[in-house]
């Protein structure tokens, strides 16, 4: 079907940290997008073209350190690449944040093949000759993938919103060996709030056959993003994805993971 083009934009303090966004349109206005797989819908950032479509409702929403509401509006056609939406209703959010968030909404119905070397997405390409494995997801579509030290198993947040990978503070706690302290982060939600968090270095971790390069890792209190059932150790951001290539087929519920260099 074609491909999406990814802008990386590196973090100031870790190299290895980066906002993933995408380029696209909104009715007859070009916008850039964060791309977020951790985002349930798409989110509009409210500007003056923005406050002109219809308000169907409201609903609560929040990043990991603050909580925001939001308007829901009947949103004009969205194109980015190849993907395209006609009738979507989006959240409309005054919460500060810097990009428009491209979500699940859009992005599950579609088989992404993430490939970071090379700066793009391939969407509903012919499928690769790989061992792919169940997809676990939140009720909101989330990508869930089980990261292990060992025999010891955690789940993460497959984001590719997050700049850098944040890790359950209690977890690291629990896990002292696997995590050794590297300073402080400044990290910033999708609200756009930002807080100074504890930095760890992770080493040893591996998501299907990929063992990860040891990197800084954020430790933040997840607690919130527990209440569904399925407890989260890890939101794994950016600078844990890029280590390799992966594909989410969402409709058939399967996702597999490779090295490449990078």
């Amino acid at each position: 079907m074609g491909a999406l083009t990814l802008r990386i934009l590196r973090e100031d303090d870790d190299p290895d940290a980066a906002v993933v966004l995408v380029d696209g349109w909104v009715g007859e206005r070009a916008y850039p997008f964060l791309l977020d797989t951790g985002a349930a819908t798409t989110t509009l950032q409210a500007d003056p073209y923005t406050a002109a479509f219809p308000t169907v409702g409201t609903r609560d929403s929040g990043g990991v350190f603050a909580r925001y509401e939001e308007e829901l509006v009947q949103a004009p056609p969205i194109r980015v690449g190849p993907l395209s939406s006609e009738a979507l209703v989006v959240s409309r959010t005054t919460s500060g944040g810097l990009f428009n968030l491209l979500g699940m909404d859009v992005l599950g119905a579609h088989r992404l093949e993430f490939r970071f070397a090379e700066s793009s997405v391939l969407v509903d390409e012919p499928p690769r000759t790989v061992s792919a494995r169940p997809l676990l997801t939140s009720g909101a579509g989330h990508p869930f993938v089980p990261v292990h030290w060992g025999s010891r198993e955690a789940r993460a947040v497959w984001d590719t919103g997050a700049s850098m990978t944040v890790v359950d503070a209690r977890f690291i706690a629990g896990h002292p060996a696997d995590f050794a302290p590297a300073g402080a982060s400044t990290g910033t939600d999708s609200s756009g709030a930002q807080r100074a968090t504890p930095a760890f270095t992770m080493t040893g971790a591996t998501v299907g056959d990929v063992m990860l390069a040891p990197h800084r890792v954020a430790a933040v209190d997840l607690a919130g993003l527990n209440g569904s059932g399925r407890p989260v150790d890890l939101i794994l951001g950016y600078n844990s994805i890029r280590q390799a290539t992966w594909l989410f087929d969402f409709p058939a519920a399967r996702w597999a993971v490779w090295r490449d260099s990078i």
